[in-house]
Order: C-alpha cells, then structure tokens, then sequence
C-alpha cells in the first residue's frame, strides 16, 4: 500500500452515541497512533518514528505481511508515559484495523470482517493485542470513567475504511473538567497564553478570548472554564483546552 490513510473521527455526547444501532464499541486507547506497515512504525503526524524504541513490538510482528492500523501506549498510563526512556520496554501495541494482508487490500471489505481477520492475526501476541471491546455504549463509558481511559470508539460494523471525516467512526471522550483562576496573561504574536493559579499555562486561543478576559480582569477576578483529555499514571492532568471564561466561581 504506496499510502495509507488514516480514518478520522466524529464527535458525540456518550447519549447520542447509545441511540446508534448497527455499531460496535471500543476503548479508545491514549497513545501513539501507529500503522505498521509490514516492516516498520510509520506515524499520520510525523516523518519519522523511533521504532528503535519498540524493537520488542516489532520482533513479535516480524514475518507478518500486512499493514495494521493501532495505538503504541504504556498500559494504565497516557501518551506521555509512554514516551520515557525507563517505559519504551513495557509498551504495547492496540491493534483496531487491518488495510492490506498479503498484499491484498482490505480497507473496502466491512468493519466486522476486517476485526475478525486481524484477530486472528494477532492471536496469542504478548505485546501486541485487539484492542478493548465492550457490549454497549454505556458499558464502554462506564469503564472509561471508571479507570480514567481516555474514552470511546463506536464503529459501523458494515463500514469501510476511508481517508476522511465520516460518522462510521465516533469519539466519545472523556474529559476532565476544573475551574481555576486566570492569574497573568503573557502577550503573544497574535493570541498569548493565560497563566493558571495551579501554575499552569494554557493558549488564550483567539483575540476574542484575549478581549474577553480584559474586560472581565478589569472588573475582578477571572475564572477558566477548562477540559483536560489526558491523565497520567501519576495522576498529573495535562494538554489543557479553555472552554469558556467565567468572572465568578459557581
């Protein structure tokens, strides 16, 4: 396969996603989206990937002869976790989707055809495994929140495997949501970035943001309104994303 697409995801409220029949759910794995190309890591981001760092993933791969999309992650962690030197090691590899065995390709054939092969390509793998698999919706929401995972996948069983945004594919996430008070803000180019009681810092995300701040600060106190998506094994919240500003605490 001279290129490999990557699908993208939808998002939807976990009450939307349980109105959907004909899906299946899985757990949407904190890591390094990964294709495997029959040889290598090959990242949709970046360039270049340190396979160098998974060499334990790969031997186990060695002489299968197809392209796998999946997650490299650090087991009970996040995609930070996973990318110290002391956790390369003890990294799996969550394996979702296959696109090419034999050099036949298999991104047209449907969802539950293309689960049930790499299935049975990846059976009896240490470090390589099908990803979580759940019953219902609810279910997967459930243990999401329940181990702090940093969400859901809901799949059209009858879906291809396409190069585009489409609603075959659905992320529910799982954020976790704080107020803290807005106590600087450092000027930037064109938006700066706010700085948080916690010590934190976070991108002011547009001028807008920026002139409401200015004319709340002007009045008092400003409050941020903020969802992290990513957890760490230590517990340390990270990656924030503003989602409004308030002048007082509720």
């Amino acid at each position: 396969m001279d290129k490999i697409p990557q699908e993208k995801c939808e998002k939807m409220t976990i009450e939307q996603a349980e109105r959907l029949t004909g899906f299946k759910t899985e757990e949407k794995v904190d890591g390094s989206r990964s294709f495997f190309n029959g040889t290598k890591f090959v990242s949709p981001e970046r360039a270049t990937f340190k396979n160098e760092r998974y060499t334990h993933i790969l031997n186990e791969l060695k002489g299968i002869n197809c392209v796998i999309d999946g997650e490299i992650y650090f087991p009970d962690g996040c995609v930070s976790d996973a990318t110290l030197t002391e956790n390369w090691k003890k990294c799996k590899y969550a394996v979702f989707d296959l696109l090419e065995i034999d050099g036949f390709n298999t991104t047209k054939l449907p969802l539950w055809c293309r689960s049930a092969m790499l299935k049975a390509l990846v059976k009896g793998m240490v470090n390589v495994h099908f990803v979580r698999e759940f019953k219902s919706a609810r279910e997967g929401w459930d243990y999401a929140k329940k181990n702090d995972r940093e969400g859901i996948v809901i799949k059209n069983l009858q879906s291809a495997y396409v190069d585009k945004r489409s609603r075959d594919w659905i992320k529910v996430k799982n954020y976790h949501e704080i107020t803290l008070e807005i106590v600087g803000y450092e000027e930037g180019s064109e938006k700066g970035a706010f700085i948080l009681s916690n010590g934190g810092r976070m991108s002011a995300l547009s001028a807008d943001y920026v002139a409401e701040y200015k004319r709340l600060k002007a009045k008092g106190k400003v409050y941020a309104e903020i969802e992290y998506l990513y957890k760490t094994k230590a517990g340390k919240l990270f990656q924030p994303v503003l989602k409004r500003l308030v002048a007082k605490l509720k």
